[in-house]
């Protein structure tokens, strides 16, 4: 081979990499926004100083008891906010996991709640979420699982907590993808009913910094 034949050969394997890297970056970063990754893993890195997000625009939705939960009912109380479905087997339980522990760490006597919403609500019926619940032993004084109408539940996810969701290609599930894809982010919401923070709900130290903005947020003067 010439040397003018090799470098081109070179140069062309080059454009190929940066070619092939620009294309993972990109579908990262799609996926990154799609699942919720984009958004801040807190509202401001202290409790001292959560940032506002905006409100959390009203929704009307049934829990796993049969009774209907508007956003209205949710004021007064700090409460968090995350995004899953009973059939999922890979992320789900590792936030339902985190759920349980976040209750355990804060206590009986903090004042929070803990809300799922169901982001398949056309299997998760009233009965199969009172069924889910019950193996969690949760309590629904303490932790709700929300069903509804499918369009509904999803512009509150997007619009409202400003979150991915989508339903996966064909092609994705026949390679064994969850069928759903939503976003593993708690959502801390205070007692006016106004976004505070998102945190990572599959990680520890999130999670632990979760816990101490509660304990701000249940504990000041913003209560």
């Amino acid at each position: 081979m010439s040397r003018t034949r090799e470098q081109r050969w070179l140069w062309g394997l080059l454009v190929l990499a940066l070619v092939g890297l620009a294309t993972i970056t990109a579908l990262r970063g799609r996926q990154a926004r799609l699942l919720g990754d984009a958004q801040p893993a807190t509202a401001a890195g202290t409790a001292a100083g959560l940032a506002d997000y905006g409100a959390v625009p009203h929704f009307e939705l049934v829990a796993q008891t049969g009774d209907a939960v508007r956003l209205e009912d949710l004021l007064g109380r700090v409460w968090v906010a995350d995004f899953i479905f009973t059939h999922c087997a890979s992320t789900c339980p590792m936030m339902n996991a985190q759920m349980e522990r976040l209750a355990h760490k804060l206590g009986p006597d903090v004042p929070v709640r803990m809300v799922s919403f169901s982001v398949d609500p056309e299997r998760d019926t009233v009965a199969r979420l009172a069924e889910y619940a019950e193996a969690y032993s949760a309590d629904p004084e303490r932790w709700l699982f929300l069903t509804g109408e499918k369009p509904a539940i999803r512009e509150l996810i997007k619009k409202g907590f400003h979150l991915g969701v989508d339903d996966a290609a064909p092609e994705d599930v026949a390679q064994g993808a969850e069928p759903i894809l939503h976003s593993t982010r708690f959502v801390l919401v205070d007692a006016r009913g106004t976004i505070r923070g998102y945190y990572d709900g599959v990680d520890d130290q999130a999670l632990d910094q979760l816990a101490r903005d509660i304990e701000h947020l249940t504990s000041g003067p913003e209560l």
